[in-house]
Protein backbone atom coordinates (compact mmCIF):
# COMPACT_ATOMS: atom_id res chain seq x y z
CA UNK A 1 0.00 0.00 0.00
CA UNK A 2 1.91 3.32 -1.14
CA UNK A 3 -0.14 4.63 1.90
CA UNK A 4 2.22 2.64 4.40
CA UNK A 5 5.39 3.75 2.67
CA UNK A 6 5.15 7.78 2.03
CA UNK A 7 4.65 10.38 5.66
CA UNK A 8 2.67 13.09 4.68
CA UNK A 9 2.78 16.55 6.17
CA UNK A 10 -0.82 17.85 6.09
CA UNK A 11 -3.30 20.60 7.74
CA UNK A 12 -6.56 20.19 7.28
CA UNK A 13 -8.16 22.60 4.59
CA UNK A 14 -10.73 23.82 6.96
CA UNK A 15 -8.04 24.15 10.19
CA UNK A 16 -6.26 26.61 7.70
CA UNK A 17 -8.92 28.59 6.48
CA UNK A 18 -10.29 29.46 10.22
CA UNK A 19 -7.30 29.73 11.11
CA UNK A 20 -6.09 32.67 8.64
CA UNK A 21 -9.49 34.34 9.16
CA UNK A 22 -7.75 34.49 12.70
CA UNK A 23 -4.67 35.17 12.64
CA UNK A 24 -4.24 36.81 9.06
CA UNK A 25 -7.85 38.71 8.67
CA UNK A 26 -6.57 40.70 5.80
CA UNK A 27 -7.34 37.28 3.77
CA UNK A 28 -11.23 38.04 4.56
CA UNK A 29 -13.21 40.08 2.24
CA UNK A 30 -12.53 43.16 3.84
CA UNK A 31 -9.46 43.57 1.67
CA UNK A 32 -11.45 42.76 -1.28
CA UNK A 33 -12.03 46.54 -2.38
CA UNK A 34 -7.97 47.35 -2.69
CA UNK A 35 -7.80 43.96 -5.10
CA UNK A 36 -8.72 46.36 -7.50
CA UNK A 37 -5.36 48.14 -7.61
CA UNK A 38 -3.07 45.07 -8.08
CA UNK A 39 -5.37 43.61 -10.44
CA UNK A 40 -5.98 46.03 -12.81
CA UNK A 41 -2.49 46.99 -12.80
CA UNK A 42 -1.31 47.07 -16.32
CA UNK A 43 1.91 45.83 -16.26
CA UNK A 44 0.84 42.35 -14.47
CA UNK A 45 -0.27 39.86 -17.11
CA UNK A 46 -1.70 36.64 -15.13
CA UNK A 47 -0.87 34.24 -18.37
CA UNK A 48 3.06 35.53 -19.18
CA UNK A 49 5.82 35.23 -17.66
CA UNK A 50 5.06 37.66 -14.17
CA UNK A 51 3.49 34.93 -12.40
CA UNK A 52 7.04 32.57 -12.77
CA UNK A 53 9.30 35.72 -11.76
CA UNK A 54 6.58 35.94 -8.73
CA UNK A 55 7.06 31.72 -8.16
CA UNK A 56 10.83 32.45 -8.24
CA UNK A 57 10.43 35.11 -5.49
CA UNK A 58 8.79 33.13 -3.28
CA UNK A 59 11.85 30.90 -3.88
CA UNK A 60 14.50 33.10 -2.95
CA UNK A 61 12.85 34.07 0.16
CA UNK A 62 12.26 30.47 1.26
CA UNK A 63 15.82 30.06 0.47
CA UNK A 64 17.18 33.17 2.28
CA UNK A 65 15.22 31.84 5.64
CA UNK A 66 16.45 28.46 5.28
CA UNK A 67 20.19 30.08 4.69
CA UNK A 68 19.15 32.28 7.96
CA UNK A 69 18.63 29.27 9.92
CA UNK A 70 21.96 27.06 8.82
CA UNK A 71 19.96 24.94 6.57
CA UNK A 72 20.68 23.52 2.66
CA UNK A 73 19.02 25.80 -0.29
CA UNK A 74 16.22 23.83 -1.92
CA UNK A 75 16.88 22.85 -5.57
CA UNK A 76 13.79 24.40 -8.36
CA UNK A 77 12.57 21.00 -9.58
CA UNK A 78 10.05 21.88 -12.93
CA UNK A 79 8.03 18.49 -12.19
CA UNK A 80 7.62 19.51 -8.64
CA UNK A 81 6.57 23.04 -9.71
CA UNK A 82 4.27 21.51 -12.10
CA UNK A 83 2.45 19.85 -9.46
CA UNK A 84 1.95 23.22 -7.73
CA UNK A 85 1.18 25.08 -10.19
CA UNK A 86 -1.55 22.63 -11.12
CA UNK A 87 -3.33 23.13 -7.17
CA UNK A 88 -3.23 26.92 -7.65
CA UNK A 89 -5.02 27.04 -10.46
CA UNK A 90 -7.36 24.60 -9.47
CA UNK A 91 -8.09 26.99 -6.79
CA UNK A 92 -8.06 30.09 -8.42
CA UNK A 93 -10.71 28.43 -11.34
CA UNK A 94 -12.98 27.05 -8.69
CA UNK A 95 -12.42 29.55 -5.86
CA UNK A 96 -11.70 26.99 -2.57
CA UNK A 97 -8.75 26.69 -0.64
CA UNK A 98 -7.96 23.35 0.69
CA UNK A 99 -4.47 20.81 0.57
CA UNK A 100 -7.87 18.83 -1.19
CA UNK A 101 -8.62 19.45 -4.91
CA UNK A 102 -12.09 19.35 -5.72
CA UNK A 103 -11.52 15.73 -7.39
CA UNK A 104 -10.56 14.63 -4.00
CA UNK A 105 -6.58 14.96 -4.42
CA UNK A 106 -3.98 15.49 -2.44
CA UNK A 107 -0.76 16.58 -3.29
CA UNK A 108 0.77 12.69 -3.17
CA UNK A 109 -1.53 11.97 -6.03
CA UNK A 110 -1.17 15.18 -7.79
CA UNK A 111 2.29 13.89 -8.15
CA UNK A 112 1.43 10.42 -8.97
CA UNK A 113 -1.21 12.06 -11.90
CA UNK A 114 1.77 14.31 -12.78
CA UNK A 115 4.39 11.26 -13.35
CA UNK A 116 6.45 12.25 -10.37
CA UNK A 117 7.61 9.48 -8.60
CA UNK A 118 10.54 7.52 -6.10
CA UNK A 119 10.04 10.32 -3.03
CA UNK A 120 10.44 9.15 0.12
CA UNK A 121 8.56 12.45 1.51
CA UNK A 122 6.14 15.51 0.01
CA UNK A 123 4.55 18.04 1.88
CA UNK A 124 2.89 21.45 0.53
CA UNK A 125 2.13 25.35 2.05
CA UNK A 126 -0.54 26.91 0.46
CA UNK A 127 -1.70 31.00 0.81
CA UNK A 128 -3.71 33.13 -0.64
CA UNK A 129 -4.15 37.16 -0.73
CA UNK A 130 -5.81 39.96 -2.13
CA UNK A 131 -4.78 43.46 -2.31
CA UNK A 132 -1.83 43.23 -1.15
CA UNK A 133 1.05 45.70 -3.55
CA UNK A 134 3.41 42.45 -2.79
CA UNK A 135 1.62 39.03 -2.61
CA UNK A 136 4.98 36.93 -2.41
CA UNK A 137 6.46 38.71 0.40
CA UNK A 138 2.98 38.80 2.61
CA UNK A 139 2.66 34.46 1.87
CA UNK A 140 6.15 33.87 2.90
CA UNK A 141 5.76 36.26 5.94
CA UNK A 142 2.42 34.48 7.06
CA UNK A 143 4.14 31.33 6.53
CA UNK A 144 7.12 31.90 8.41
CA UNK A 145 4.19 33.10 11.06
CA UNK A 146 2.68 29.80 11.24
CA UNK A 147 3.88 27.34 13.14
CA UNK A 148 3.09 24.21 11.17
CA UNK A 149 4.35 26.20 8.03
CA UNK A 150 7.42 27.20 9.43
CA UNK A 151 7.86 24.00 10.31
CA UNK A 152 7.60 22.70 6.40
CA UNK A 153 9.97 25.59 4.95
CA UNK A 154 12.72 25.04 7.54
CA UNK A 155 12.54 21.00 7.84
CA UNK A 156 16.09 19.80 7.38
CA UNK A 157 14.85 16.77 4.74
CA UNK A 158 13.70 18.62 2.60
CA UNK A 159 15.92 19.10 -1.14
CA UNK A 160 13.86 20.01 -3.80
CA UNK A 161 11.04 22.57 -4.50
CA UNK A 162 8.39 23.76 -6.59
CA UNK A 163 5.57 26.65 -6.53
CA UNK A 164 2.65 27.63 -8.62
CA UNK A 165 1.21 31.09 -8.73
CA UNK A 166 -2.07 31.39 -10.24
CA UNK A 167 -4.70 34.47 -10.09
CA UNK A 168 -8.68 34.36 -10.12
CA UNK A 169 -10.09 36.24 -12.07
CA UNK A 170 -11.28 38.66 -9.22
CA UNK A 171 -7.69 39.63 -8.20
CA UNK A 172 -6.98 36.83 -5.23
CA UNK A 173 -3.45 34.83 -5.67
CA UNK A 174 -3.13 31.50 -4.86
CA UNK A 175 0.49 30.35 -3.86
CA UNK A 176 1.05 26.58 -3.92
CA UNK A 177 4.48 24.99 -2.40
CA UNK A 178 5.92 22.15 -2.71
CA UNK A 179 8.52 20.09 -0.56
CA UNK A 180 10.19 16.89 -1.94
CA UNK A 181 12.97 14.25 -0.37
CA UNK A 182 14.04 11.78 -2.97
CA UNK A 183 14.06 7.68 -1.91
Amino acid sequence: MKFMKRKYFFISGLFLNLLALIIFPAHTAGQMTSAKNLSSRKSFDRKSNDLSTLEFQVFEQINQKRAADGLDLLVWNKQVAAVARLHSANMATFGFFSHTGMDGKKVDDRADSLGLQKWRMIGENIAYNVGFENPVERAVSGWMQSAGHRKNILRNGWKETGIGISVSASGKFYITQVFLQRK
